[in-house]
């Protein structure tokens, strides 16, 4: 009875916060998810969804929770982009989150500080322009990753309880 009636729609909505978390930062994103699949197990007194299903799910999700921390900095590694620098494009997008207007304010604000940082530190325009490109890549990437993971596994949970 409390299954149907509190936790599936409690459920359901962690796992849309997770998508919604997925593009908008200073939401929980898998986190969100894999709380709700949790949350859904235990209600149903461990028994629903199955044991493979919350393995994959805790594998999708930490999956998704490496590439969401480590994208970012990897990819402007990757651009030749310095690890103070990389730190700098974090703290930039979550700044260009609120100051220039969601998650286009998080590329333009953490690609520009890339380039900016790079650009004093090396002199070297080219160079810079690769990184601060690659670090905004490295944050489209791991969006559309989370997504991804996120929608997955609210589409595996609605097919687990419905079949």
């Amino acid at each position: 009875m409390i299954v149907t009636e509190i936790l599936l729609p409690l459920t359901i909505l962690l796992l849309l916060i997770g998508i919604a978390g997925s593009i908008i930062p200073g939401l929980p994103g898998v986190l969100a998810s894999i709380a709700g699949i949790f949350l859904y197990w235990w209600g149903t007194g461990y028994t629903e969804p199955g044991k493979l299903f919350l393995t994959i799910t805790a594998i999708l999700g930490l999956t998704g929770l490496l590439v969401d921390w480590f994208s970012s900095a990897i990819t402007a590694k990757a651009g030749g982009a310095s690890n103070k620098t990389s730190v700098a494009a974090g703290v930039a997008g979550f700044f260009g989150f609120f100051l220039l207007g969601g998650p286009v304010g998080v590329i333009i604000a953490s690609g520009l500080v890339v380039f900016l940082r790079e650009y004093m530190r090396t002199g070297d325009m080219k160079q810079s322009r690769k990184a601060g490109i690659y670090s905004a890549l490295g944050i489209l990437a791991s969006t559309f990753t989370q997504v991804l993971i996120t929608g997955t596994i609210l589409i595996g949970f609605v097919i687990s309880i419905l079949l």
